[in-house]
């Protein structure tokens, strides 16, 4: 009988052991940079990217003290000062916002320090503004055939991307808005995109925001440049 107890409690504590090892594993594997910043764990592993990102973008609540922030490999959690309820945080870019414009094709403000760099000399309508490691992408595109595309692409997921003014969207005869990972400039960067179809004319645009940082101040230079884009340029 003594044997038997003695087998019984060699057992739980062994057991005990391993389920410790296990927990400590787990939480080292879910904090990053001296304990500020959260990965995955063992029920999102296997998720793809952009599908971890949006995740944790849901999973995450204002006024926590924390965002969620693409690395250019992965989605992370960490500690932002700026991220409080009730208070302005610094991430309005609303302020003073440049203008772009292409005669008769594109007209749109957008967050004051990005920079034209790109424009097809055989497209003008289509352009590329940069500022540091976030990119704005506007262009013509057909709409069915885009969205298409972007449904078919596995780095893209639809969202309902709330902040998209009332005054824009029911000048949208269609639109649809993603959250997704794409190369630029040699970098994985995670982004939002729109892509409506006019109800005043015969045209439909693509706007892309990506970039490397937090992704609400993302969030934020997204729409400004959707909210900015002038639906009746026409």
């Amino acid at each position: 009988m003594k044997r038997l107890l003695i087998l019984v409690m060699c057992i739980v504590i062994s057991t005990t052991g391993c389920l410790t090892g296990q927990n400590n594993d787990e939480e080292e594997k879910n904090m990053m940079n001296n304990g500020k910043a959260e990965t995955y764990n063992e029920e999102n592993k296997e998720m793809s990217d952009v599908a971890r990102l949006y995740s944790f973008l849901i999973e995450n609540k204002k006024g926590d003290g924390k965002s969620v922030f693409w690395d250019g490999k992965e989605a992370v959690l960490k500690e932002d000062n700026l991220d409080f309820d009730n208070i302005v945080d610094g991430r309005s870019v609303s302020e003073g916002p440049e203008k772009y414009t292409v005669d008769k094709l594109i007209e749109c403000t957008y967050p004051v320090g990005f920079e034209l760099v790109e424009i097809d000399e055989g497209r003008p309508d289509c352009c590329r503004l940069t500022k540091g490691k976030n990119e704005i992408i506007v262009s013509r595109v057909d709409y069915k055939e885009e969205i298409n595309q972007i449904d078919e692409d596995q780095s893209h997921i639809e969202i309902d991307f709330m902040g998209i003014q009332e005054d824009r969207i029911k000048y949208f005869k269609n639109y649809k808005t993603y959250i997704g990972i794409c190369e630029l400039s040699g970098e994985e960067k995670a982004g939002y995109i729109l892509v409506f179809e006019s109800k005043l004319a015969d045209r439909s645009y693509k706007i892309e925001v990506y970039g490397i940082g937090n992704m609400s101040e993302l969030k934020s230079e997204a729409l400004e440049v959707m909210n900015g884009f002038d639906v009746l340029f026409y």
